[in-house]
């Protein structure tokens, strides 16, 4: 009995809404193709908000990936689009064997123009050695027999 009362009513709604410039046929699909329409745009706009997203995780995870590895930010910058997106461990790997993570230099580069400055002492290590056979002669003198 509430279906038949359900059913009624609506109908009356619909009848309201029609009004006499309107046919009960051009109504719902001009309504339903600007919905779409609609729906669309907003669909595709999602999509490539969605696309950037996943651009920007999958580009946090390969930084994440380096840095773990030991490479500098500076590789990082360099390197980090020569990553395979879908296996980022083993592009790691591969990258690793070619160009090893580059942490701080310990060592000077032995050419004639590197420009380095000199770390040697003012006096040119001097007072260093003084101290040292000082310090070796005290130790030592009183075994020595004269």
């Amino acid at each position: 009995m509430t279906d038949e009362f359900n059913g009624d009513l609506e109908d009356e709604i619909l009848d309201d809404d029609i009004t006499d410039d309107e046919t009960p046929e051009d109504t719902p699909e001009d309504e339903t193709d600007e919905d779409i329409a609609i729906y669309e745009e907003r669909i595709s706009a999602l999509d490539a908000q969605l696309a950037e997203y996943r651009q920007t995780a999958i580009n946090d995870a390969k930084v994440a990936a380096m840095k773990d590895a030991g490479y500098t930010d500076t590789q990082v910058g360099y390197y980090v689009n020569h990553i395979d997106s879908e296996d980022i461990v083993e592009s790691i790997n591969e990258l690793r064997e070619i160009i090893p993570p580059g942490a701080k230099r310990s060592y000077v580069d032995p050419n004639t123009n590197n420009w380095t400055k000199d770390r040697r002492p003012a006096d040119g290590g001097q007072a260093k050695g003084e101290a040292l056979g000082r310090s070796l002669m005290e130790r030592l003198i009183h075994r020595i027999r004269l």
